[in-house]
């Protein structure tokens, strides 16, 4: 594995290993096996070495991510940072905090897109790929802006967008993805990744193809329209989808960065992970601008997976002081004041 190059005032490191390939600041390496900084000297003076693979590198106040190795906040000389990976990686990113009724970003929504971009501009990013709905192109409009990029916009990763009659609102329908969670954990398909979309609503779920304006029944035609286009784009990578694995036509460490929606990124990540939507739906939240980054592993030749190594990280908000939109989430505890539906 390749080093990662930091430029600045720290000139001189000691490495106790050469097992694996250095991260180098200036000519001083910080050891990738033990996370440990030795005779470091100039404006970086100190370490704090975690062990847990999310945890962040600390160094005098800098946060080096350990899933992105991207540096924040740097003080001092350290300035700049040149990634090399040996790995395929995707970026699922969701919208900024969201004005639904403008479809675009709030006050806060817009500063969140701003320290995302601070994030991701760090990256060498092979592609972009973009939701053409108003909330994510304008997230990533300030990342593009400032590298100098484009996104290909893909009609495919709007927002999960089959509707339904929910148990508990018989009177018109809603998003299929949210239910109350006495009603969808009766029903013991939706823990199958096999049976989840068989339930009689689901059969009868609708959505409007973007492209054609007809009319999709059933929600296994738009998570299938989803994910099928989705690995055309892995495809054009290098990485043909067989039924559970994919097949490494062509080995890369391409980073692709999605821009999209909580309710699509959950179907992505069903679909590389082997895991009913259903139970990613109401399991896990995605807070706006949160990062979702996986790998692939290919232990064998030409037989390649991904692995999630983040979901839903929000440090590049931490590191700005920017507290967390409570978008996605619902009430904590059912007398508070916070949103119930």
């Amino acid at each position: 594995m390749p080093g990662m190059v930091l430029s600045g005032a720290v000139t001189e490191l000691i490495s106790e290993t050469a097992r694996t390939a250095p991260i180098i600041i200036s000519g001083c390496i910080l050891d990738r096996n033990y996370y440990a900084l030795y005779g470091a000297v100039g404006a970086v003076t100190e370490l704090i070495s975690e062990t847990a693979r999310t945890a962040p590198i600390i160094i005098s106040g800098c946060i080096l991510d350990r899933n992105y190795y991207v540096l924040y906040g740097a003080v001092g000389a350290v300035t700049e940072l040149i990634i090399e990976d040996k790995r395929m990686r995707l970026i699922i990113i969701r919208h900024g905090d969201p004005d639904y009724e403008r479809d675009s970003l709030t006050e806060k929504g817009w500063r969140e897109a701003a320290f995302l971009a601070d994030r991701i501009s760090r990256l060498e990013v092979k592609d972009f790929y973009v939701s053409p709905l108003g909330r994510a192109r304008d997230t990533a409009s300030l990342t593009l802006e400032k590298m100098g990029r484009t996104a290909t916009v893909c009609p495919w990763l709007r927002e999960f967008a089959p509707q339904i009659m929910r148990p508990d609102v018989p009177d018109h329908t809603m998003i299929s993805w949210d239910w109350l969670p006495q009603d969808w954990t009766r029903v013991d398909e939706f823990y199958r990744r096999d049976l989840w979309s068989t339930p009689p609503m689901m059969r009868e779920a609708t959505a409007t193809d973007p492209l054609t304006g007809e009319m999709r029944v059933g929600i296994q035609e738009e998570y299938n329209w989803v994910v099928q286009n989705f690995d055309s784009v892995l495809a054009e990578h290098g990485y043909q989808r067989k039924g559970e694995i994919y097949r490494t036509k062509q080995s890369n460490q391409d980073t692709l960065v999605f821009f999209c929606h909580f309710g699509v990124e959950c179907v992505l990540l069903s679909h590389l992970l082997g895991i009913s939507p259903m139970v990613l739906w109401h399991g896990t939240v995605a807070a706006p601008t949160a990062v979702t980054t996986l790998y692939t592993e290919e232990r064998r030749r030409g037989k390649a997976a991904f692995r999630m190594t983040a979901f839903g990280d929000i440090s590049h908000l931490y590191e700005a002081g920017e507290e967390p939109a409570f978008a996605a989430r619902f009430c904590e505890v059912y007398g508070n004041e916070d949103r119930h539906d």
